[in-house]
């Protein structure tokens, strides 16, 4: 009979033990509860930390689960967190290196795709169309430039209540649009070499309920510099097979299609 207990703890915890760390996942960040990224556990040691759309191809790290610990990232961004199991089957991550403060927390989420997760850490809300006559890659992410143009999320409709925005990388901007591009080129050049400098491609990112007149400021900016053609973005189909594409535009189609 003095078995019976012990059998009962251990059957017990073992059903209570919190979910396990694999698959793929969503950190919500602590900082901003509107912000997610992605964590997607390879295997029992591995994991690829997204902090930033899937095009810009996330960082690698490695998951200590006997300390319960997880390492990532290269020369420019690093994290060193643990990871605790909360009441209600919850992790909370912490920074190792910032005296252990509060990151965020991760919930699992099987059933994303990546296009899904695409505008988890942006506070721009695009659906993107479905094209054809696509292209599957634009290259080195480090020569593309990215550039958003649709609605913001519902919880930023008080900061920024137009029914859309353009939003260069991050930065979403309503006024002074020629000082604003001239600044966004110019930080991205800067980090290329001079000979790399003119191989830069304009990405655009543009609702599908969005109207082409929306793109007029980037279309005029980028024509003025110069560029013949510019990249917009969408989607193979809808639901879990959708794919990221691309379709080269001309810039002086496009100019046309304006007037």
């Amino acid at each position: 009979m003095r078995l019976f207990p012990i059998l009962f703890l251990l059957f017990f915890f073992s059903c209570h033990s919190g979910p396990e760390l694999n698959g793929h996942w969503h950190l919500i960040h602590n900082r901003d509860h509107s912000i997610e990224s992605t964590i997607d556990f390879l295997d029992d040691t591995s994991f690829l930390y997204q902090s930033h759309p899937l095009y810009y191809g996330g960082w690698g790290g490695y998951i200590d689960r006997e300390a319960q610990t997880m390492h990532w990232g290269g020369e420019c961004m690093m994290g060193n967190w643990r990871y605790q199991l909360e009441a209600d089957n919850r992790w909370e991550v912490y920074s190792l290196k910032d005296n252990d403060k509060l990151v965020g927390t991760m919930l699992p989420h099987p059933d994303c795709s990546g296009v899904d997760d695409l505008f988890l850490d942006s506070k721009m809300a695009i659906q993107l169309p479905i094209l054809t006559d696509t292209l599957s890659d634009l290259g080195s992410p480090a020569l593309v430039s990215f550039l958003y143009v649709g609605p913001v999320k519902e919880e930023y409709h008080a900061i920024y209540p137009n029914e859309w925005y353009i939003s260069l990388g991050d930065k979403i901007i309503d006024s002074d649009l020629s000082n604003n591009f001239l600044l966004f080129d110019e930080q991205h050049r800067v980090k290329l070499p001079e000979r790399l400098q003119e191989k830069i491609k304009k990405l655009v990112f543009l609702d599908k309920n969005t109207p082409l007149t929306a793109l007029e400021p980037i279309i005029r900016h980028y024509c003025q510099k110069g560029y013949g053609e510019l990249y917009l973005a969408g989607i193979t189909a809808s639901g879990k097979e959708a794919r990221l594409v691309y379709r080269r535009e001309s810039l002086t189609a496009l100019e046309e299609r304006l007037e």
